[in-house]
């Protein structure tokens, strides 16, 4: 990075503000976590920008597209004689020098991660500024600039962020997509840090952007403890399905891991619905119109997914096709679930926090066993979406698709017979017995209390989910269609009389 004085920064300062949005219609796009691909990008202006140290800076972008709501993203720049190995942003011919995105760069992440060191905030060029707060106590320590240099390592499973591991100890999350509002992700890690759960990892600090206009914080970051682990719950699970399909067929060693991550999810789920005053998580009764919000939209995707169907399916080979038939032959057993939404007693529980895109990807698979990460919902919604109280069974059907589709995947890399003993049902129960054990041994009231009901709610959110992922499928990876179409032909056969 490249030093700058007083001058030298006032002119970096006009670049940024001036020249740098001419560069991002045509940068952006290229950013894997940048989640507007298919919108057109109409016109970018550099809403604010932070100077971290004389030699990096955060830059708030403002986006506006051809149709739809306006956008915020974050970036660290700094400035240097040539760009090396990090992206290119442009030349600030004022300089002769080249700006590059520097979020996994160690001496601009340095620069930012300091602010934890004595909980600053920093005034920013248009009248806002950057707060850090959150901060441990090992961070402070860990961080202070005489502790010596940070040893950094960007996590490459990252999709809608950015995140490094920081010097054996951390995970720094960048958000990249900036929204107005409470963030979910560390709103979930303050909360959980006052009760007794602990397989998720620990709130270490938080940059939160307050802009000028007055439209409200929004968080820009979230430092975490690591977690020592051998892989994402996806990984885990996919190398010993398939290890234990070559093998022998037997897969009692996963049902049984499988089994203590439902035991986990439910106790996820017992922390989030502890008693508290605090009116963002305490428990609400699903109400009449909660019900009725979940059947509308069920049938609601439902509809848009048969439509797809009808007019995709003609042109797939089996046995997506067949898949496609039996399902338009069965798609009037959807409203059969109508009135276990709305009418059944199986309405009777609590809403509560919930994770919100819950998968095998949103775990790490530890020698003690899963630990839940990443709690800020789906990053294309809005941020008061993915702080709405829930059913928690939601979670547990997001698991049980994710399980679906490990299945699949691990089936399509098999030769037969291998590929013939890989099978997902008695993986699915032995989580969902395992949440369904540890929840009511504890008498969980965002359950229903009887276990059919429970079986009827799970049901219904898979097989909203399932018609989901056929519609994602169809539009994102057409060879993918079968599996989720698998799991709708299931829940349409086993609808309710």
């Amino acid at each position: 990075m490249k030093a700058l004085d007083a001058g030298a920064r006032e002119r970096a300062t006009t670049w940024l503000l001036e020249g740098l949005p001419a560069a991002c219609p045509a940068w952006l796009p290229q950013q894997r976590w940048f989640g507007a691909k298919a919108r057109t990008i109409r016109a970018v202006a550099t809403e604010d920008v932070v100077w971290v140290s004389d030699a990096a800076a955060v830059v708030v972008l403002d986006l506006t597209y051809d149709a739809g709501p306006h956008e915020r993203y974050a970036l660290v720049v700094a400035l240097g004689d040539a760009p090396g190995p990090l992206p290119s942003l442009g030349r600030v011919p004022s300089l002769d020098a080249v700006a590059v995105e520097a979020a996994t760069d160690r001496d601009a992440l340095a620069a930012l991660l300091g602010g934890f060191v004595a909980d600053a905030s920093l005034p920013s060029v248009r009248g806002g500024r950057l707060h850090f707060g959150d901060a441990s106590a090992r961070a402070r320590r860990l961080l202070a600039p005489d502790h010596g240099p940070l040893a950094l390592k960007t996590l490459s499973a990252e999709q809608s962020n950015t995140s490094v591991k920081v010097a054996d100890t951390f995970v720094f999350k960048l958000f990249r997509r900036v929204q107005p509002g409470e963030h979910p992700q560390l709103e979930i890690a303050r909360f959980l840090t006052a009760t007794a759960f602990r397989d998720v990892p620990p709130l270490d600090g938080s940059v939160v952007y307050h802009p000028a206009d007055g439209s409200g914080p929004c968080a820009l970051g979230a430092l975490e403890g690591w977690v020592d682990n051998d892989g994402d719950g996806w990984s885990h699970v996919l190398h010993e399905f398939e290890d234990a399909a070559r093998r022998d067929g037997d897969h009692g060693a996963l049902a049984a891991q499988l089994f203590d991550l439902g035991t986990t999810t439910a106790g996820f789920h017992m922390a989030l619905a502890s008693p508290t005053d605090d009116p963002a998580f305490a428990p609400v009764p699903a109400t009449p119109a909660d019900r009725r919000a979940w059947r509308d939209q069920l049938f609601a995707q439902a509809e848009r997914s048969f439509t797809l169907l009808t007019a995709h399916a003609h042109g797939w080979s089996e046995p997506a096709a067949s898949l496609a038939r039996q399902v338009l032959d069965r798609r009037g057993a959807v409203a059969r679930y109508g009135p276990v939404i709305t009418d059944g007693p199986a309405g009777q529980f609590d809403l509560i926090r919930i994770h919100g895109d819950y998968h095998l990807g949103q775990t790490l698979h530890t020698p003690r066993g899963f630990v839940i990460i990443d709690f800020e919902g789906e990053p294309s919604k809005p941020i008061d979406e993915r702080r709405r109280k829930h059913c928690a069974l939601k979670d547990v059907a997001g698991m049980l698709r994710s399980l679906d589709y490990a299945a699949a995947v691990v089936a399509s890399r098999l030769a037969p017979p291998a590929a013939a003993t890989v099978e997902s049902a008695r993986l699915r129960e032995a989580y969902a017995d395992g949440y369904r054990l540890q929840a009511t041994s504890h008498a969980a009231a965002f359950l229903p209390s009887a276990t059919e009901d429970l079986r009827l709610w799970t049901a219904v959110f898979e097989l909203e989910k399932a018609l989901y992922e056929v519609e994602y499928e169809i539009h994102n990876r057409p060879a993918w269609v079968a599996i989720p179409l698998q799991g709708v032909a299931r829940l349409l056969q086993r609808a309710p009389a």
